[in-house]
């Protein structure tokens, strides 16, 4: 575990508060927690937390929490059993101690509260579980590590960007969260995508959970209010400069009209 000091000149070189920085150093090692267990090969890494850690840790908004998929069928209590063995190891190696807090699941999700206590103090983690997932593209194996005194170095399964891209685009119809709409937005910017092949997956994304998109629901205006609302506040801490969010928009409605 790095000390409290190095949090400090660690948030001030990126500067983020301090609390948000030790959470963010205590996620990467809680993905290896992960990831030198039983769990390694069941659980698939995924989300904006991917996109910052694996995919582009030097220009992404930073992350809070950690979101999988279950690529095998096995209960919820053999997941929760599991992970207290990966906390376990995780613990002798930092000194940080990660425990659960709460474990709740339904047929669909798990979400579970890792609290840990590093060098500023406790502080909590959430992981959610998707349990019934189509996967429409190959997972993939890769190397992270962090900057820190104490670096660490191991190997992860991922979705794929195509994946990520897709699950974020049925997201904002679902749920139209403020992170949404931002992931969107800079992986189309900062990627080229073959969006024939996007749009026909995507429709296959979406028929698993019966829903029928339309190019209209990305842009419905209950769902532009309640993130316009969060936009600041749901983004501010985790970036240092905060896009302008109807900007962010009028873009995304030219390139989400391959979706029409």
């Amino acid at each position: 575990m790095i000390t409290a000091d190095e949090v400090k000149k660690a948030a001030r070189n990126k500067g983020f508060p301090a609390g948000v920085v030790e959470k963010d150093y205590a996620l990467t090692w809680l993905l290896y927690g992960v990831y030198n267990s039983e769990l390694k090969d069941v659980l698939a890494f995924k989300g904006g937390t991917a996109l910052s850690i694996v995919y582009f840790p030097k220009f992404w908004r930073l992350s809070e929490d950690l979101d999988f998929t279950l690529t095998k069928e096995i209960r919820p209590e053999e997941i929760e059993s599991m992970l207290k063995n990966g906390l376990n190891l995780l613990n002798e190696k930092t000194g940080m101690n990660f425990y659960i807090a709460s474990f709740h699941s339904n047929p669909d999700h798990a979400i579970v509260l890792i609290q840990f206590t590093g060098s500023l103090g406790k502080n909590v983690i959430r992981m959610d579980i998707s349990l019934k997932e189509m996967l429409v593209t190959k997972l993939l194996k890769m190397e992270i590590s962090d900057g820190y005194s104490d670096s660490i170095c191991f190997t992860i399964l991922v979705y794929s960007l195509d994946e990520i891209l897709l699950e974020k685009l049925r997201s904002i119809i679902q749920r139209g969260k403020s992170r949404d709409y931002f992931d969107v937005w800079m992986l189309l910017n900062k990627n080229k995508f073959d969006k024939d092949k996007i749009k026909d997956l995507f429709m296959e994304k979406c028929k698993f959970k019966k829903i029928k998109p339309d190019y209209e629901m990305f842009f419905e205006e209950t769902k532009l209010n309640e993130a316009r609302d969060f936009w600041e506040k749901g983004l501010g801490r985790l970036m240092k400069e905060v896009p302008v969010f109807d900007t962010i928009i009028a873009d995304l409605k030219k390139e989400l009209e391959f979706l029409k």
